[in-house]
Formats: C-alpha cells, structure tokens, sequence
C-alpha cells in the first residue's frame, strides 16, 4: 500500500510527551501513513520510549542521532520520507484523529501542493480531548494566491505543523530547513508557499498545541535566539532578491519586515556586541518596511534606537512576567482538576 502521508517527528528529550503526541498519529483514520520520528540525542528515556511504540506499531521508523539541531532532524526525516505528502509534527502536540484523512483527500481532490489549516491551544495539565472537535469532509477549503497568504497577517502563519507539503514541492526547494539556527519555521514557511504551484486555506481547526512553561519558545533569549533571528531575515534577504516576482514583493516585505521586528526585539536582549549587530542588520533591511508602507514600524525602530537598552529590560521583565502568570494558571487548573 503507497505512502499517503509521511509524518516526521524530531524529539530530544520529550518523555513527558513523546507517547501521547506519537499515538494521536497512530490513531489516524488515514492508515497510509509512516511515521519517521528522528531523535536527537535524548538523555531522559525518550529512546527507549520511542523503541517501545516502534514494537507497538510497524508504521513507526526511528534514527537516533547526536543533538544536531531541530533543522537538522527535520531534514533528516523528510530526506527519507515516501510519502505523496509530508507533514512535520511536534513531540509534544496531538492531531485530530481524522486531520491526516481530510487534510489528504482535500489536497488531492484540489491538486494542492500546499495546504494550510488552523489550530487551538491548550494548557499542560489539563486534559485534551481531540476527538470532541467536531470535523466533517465537507469543511471549507478554498484556493489562495501566494501573494494574498503573504500580505494577509490574518491568514498567514510561520508554524510549518498548519501545513500539508506535496513531496514534490519539498524536492524543489533550493535546500530544506535552515540548520545551525533556530527560528527555523520563520525561514522555512516564506519559501514555501512562494515555490508552492497551487495553494489551499481553511480554518478548520485539525491540530492541538500544548502550551507548557518549559517549552523552548518559552525560554529566555539567548544567544541562540537571537543569532537565529538574525540569520532568519539574512537567508529571506538572499532569497527575496533571487526570487524575481514583482506581484510577490509586497507580501515578501511584509514577512521581512515582521522578521526584522521579531530580530531587532531579540537583539535588544543580549549583550551590547548583540545590540550592535542587530541595530546593524536591521538599518540593512529598513527598506522592506518603506515599501510594506508600514511607517509605524520606523517609529519603533527610531525609539528603540533613543533608548536600546531600557526597552531590553523592560522586554525581559515582560517575557519573566508572562511565563510566571503562565505556571501559575496551569497550577490553577491543576487544583481544580484535583478538587474535582
């Protein structure tokens, strides 16, 4: 039976979460499937997990590898994958038992190399239950330019977990996930629904997303961030300059300018040769934010210039601020789980 969809999963040290995200992919009413889950150095009991579900279920192939990255296992998984489309899942989320089945049959029925739906979020501790999201086959779905998903901020998303890839566009990408920096979604996607042929959107809501205080989005920024916020919007430079498609500019603008935003905040973090580098490499890139028309990102940009180092403070209190008001609801939930 043809590999309809290839699930690839990288994992370091996601024992918590490894069985539970693997086994709302076993359940899919697509059977079609393979499952490449590509572990990266864990150190907690993920390896031994992951063996565990590969006895449990033949669909499950598994590398073991040193800690390259998430890029790196990402790119390892697809390079190996047979299915007629892709999809890169997260160790730590849960699908909708019938995202793989629906998201497939629109795709093929639409002749859709790409194909974004929507998602919900919910708190670590409390119980999620997929299967009461209500999901018909005749969901609306409709076909969207690549210019209008890079202009519309509604509609756009980064996170490469919305989005169903045809194998074949993935093969003709000049290069696959960046590697040696993180932030690698906000690279990845723009590439993508520019090589895309023909594109699909619905809000149809197929994946949960588990929101924990110790994920890595969660963490304070480090250097890591912020030189992979700054090779982001490098590598976007390079490719809107090669990609030669006037009716895409403005939308290319638009995400380099967001990134831009996304670099300069990061940068304020880090340490005066971080503020440097990224004060530099923001004034190469202010020309997006001209022809975006966006003229309230030069304002930021000139206050944060006036007073670099106290808006890197007050970011930093926010992000502690929100990761603390972040534990405690999920201490809160956790009570009346309880007392329930």
């Amino acid at each position: 039976m043809a590999v309809k969809v290839s699930v690839i999963i990288p994992a370091h040290n996601v024992a918590d979460y490894i069985v539970e995200a693997t086994e709302s992919v076993i359940r899919q009413t697509l059977k079609a499937i393979e499952i490449i889950i590509v572990d990266n150095g864990s150190r907690d009991g993920t390896p031994q997990l992951i063996n565990e579900l590969m006895e449990k279920d033949r669909r499950i192939k598994a590398i073991f590898q040193e800690n390259q990255g998430i890029s790196a296992a990402r790119n390892k998984g697809a390079g190996l994958a047979v299915g007629e489309y892709l999809y890169f899942f997260d160790s730590d989320d849960l699908l909708h038992p019938q995202a793989l089945e629906l998201l497939y049959l629109k795709a093929r029925s639409m002749g859709l190399e790409l194909l974004q739906f929507g998602n919900d979020e919910y708190v670590h501790g409390i119980e999620a239950r997929p299967e009461d999201q209500e999901t018909s086959g005749g969901f609306l779905t409709r076909e969207i330019s690549a210019a209008k998903l890079l202009e519309d901020k509604a509609l756009y998303s980064v996170l490469v977990w919305k989005y169903l890839i045809h194998r074949d566009l993935w093969h003709r990408l000049e290069y696959g996930f960046l590697e040696g920096f993180t932030s690698e979604d906000c690279e990845m996607t723009p590439r993508l629904v520019v090589t895309a042929q023909k594109i699909g959107w619905t809000p149809q809501i197929f994946h949960h997303y588990r929101l924990r205080s110790n994920s890595y989005s969660r963490s304070l920024i480090g250097e890591d961030r912020i030189l992979g916020a700054l090779a982001v919007v490098e590598s976007l430079e390079r490719f809107y300059k090669a990609c030669r498609r006037p009716e895409l500019d403005r939308g290319l603008h638009r995400v380099i300018a967001n990134e831009t935003i996304v670099a300069m905040s990061f940068g304020m973090m880090g340490d005066r040769e971080h503020r440097k580098l990224a004060r530099k490499k923001v004034k190469e890139l202010m020309y997006h934010f001209r022809e975006y028309g966006k003229g309230k990102f030069l304002l930021i940009y000139i206050l944060s210039g006036i007073s670099y180092d106290f808006t890197a403070y007050m970011l930093k209190r926010r992000h502690l601020a929100n990761n603390r008001r972040f534990i405690a609801q999920v201490m809160q939930a956790k009570r009346e789980e309880e007392s329930a």
